[in-house]
């Protein structure tokens, strides 16, 4: 939209120089200068359209629909503070308790590596009856109950090395649940700097806006009174499409910022953002088939 009312401005522009070239006030320069900044701004109009047409494609294929008519989304509330949105992380991101589950798996890993060296112990019961015929019909039963211990003395090292093994990853997993814990506080740190730097952004830019356009307003008159050149104009009308593309860069990309900060602490839920959809539960699934053993029902997309 920006680059839009850009080359409608500059057009505009180029029809004045037209016209004031025709009664002889401005030189061809002024002229060519004018449109010479109409062919780039058009330049970077196109630019703009193409950009935004693979955007809505991608807004399309993500949501399912055409966008419309936008607007900034709300966002969820926000730590207060740094310190307070590390704590949060470290409790909830999900990169670090699944790391950390990984890890306690890994640990009993060890246990079951251990299995072969412990004492086996079996029971074992028999009964049984039997019918002789040659002997007039006569019946024998028996009954025998008995237990077995085994124990591996000499494995050739195999269950001592995979023990060795086990260890050794799970000291593997302790290692990645601290990279992970050092990724996500890097991640978090990072998002909520550049939430807090983008705020200043946007308050310098919004006064860049102001002194800008209050300087090509001035910029202006001075042309009309002779005392400017059209390059000045173009000089002054740049600095403010500058500037306003600055503040709007700003606003998108500080909302950005806070979704990679909610993302980073472990936030970015349908639940925790208030979004009106189903929200997936998986302890209802759990439920429903933790003491199933048969069927094949399961909800599915129609």
């Amino acid at each position: 939209a920006l680059q839009r009312e850009n080359v409608s401005v500059l057009r505009a522009q180029l029809n004045a120089a037209n016209e004031r070239f025709n009664v002889g006030e401005i030189t061809r320069t002024d002229v060519a200068q004018s449109r010479a900044s109409l062919s780039q701004a058009q330049a970077s109009l196109a630019n703009a359209e193409a950009t935004l047409a693979a955007d809505v494609a991608r807004y399309l294929q993500l949501i399912g629909k055409e966008p419309g008519k936008l607007t900034y989304p709300k966002i969820a509330k926000l730590p207060k503070s740094l310190q307070s949105a590390l704590a949060t992380a470290g409790e909830i991101n999900p990169s670090i308790l699944a790391a950390a589950f990984v890890e306690d798996a890994a640990q009993h890993d060890i246990e079951v590596a251990k299995a072969p060296l412990l004492p086996e112990i079996a029971l074992q019961a028999e009964a049984g009856m039997q019918d002789d015929w040659s002997r007039d019909n006569t019946s024998v039963e028996s009954a025998s109950v008995g237990a077995v211990l085994s124990w591996n003395l000499y494995a050739g090292g195999q269950v001592h090395s995979s023990i060795r093994q086990a260890k050794q990853l799970a000291s593997q997993k302790r290692i990645q649940v601290v990279e992970v814990a050092r990724a996500v506080r890097q991640a978090v740190a990072a998002s909520w700097n550049a939430y807090a730097a983008l705020g200043q952004i946007i308050t310098a830019a919004k006064a860049q806006v102001a002194a800008s356009q209050l300087a090509l307003d001035g910029v202006r008159q001075e042309y009309d009174a002779g005392t400017r050149t059209t390059l000045d104009v173009l000089n002054a009308q740049a600095a403010v499409v500058s500037a306003r593309t600055t503040l709007v860069t700003a606003e998108r990309n500080r909302v950005i910022a806070a979704y990679q900060l909610l993302a980073a602490i472990g936030h970015l839920t349908a639940d925790q953002l208030g979004l009106k959809v189903a929200v997936y539960d998986p302890t209802v699934n759990y439920d429903a088939v933790r003491n199933k053993w048969i069927g094949t029902d399961v909800e599915t997309v129609e």
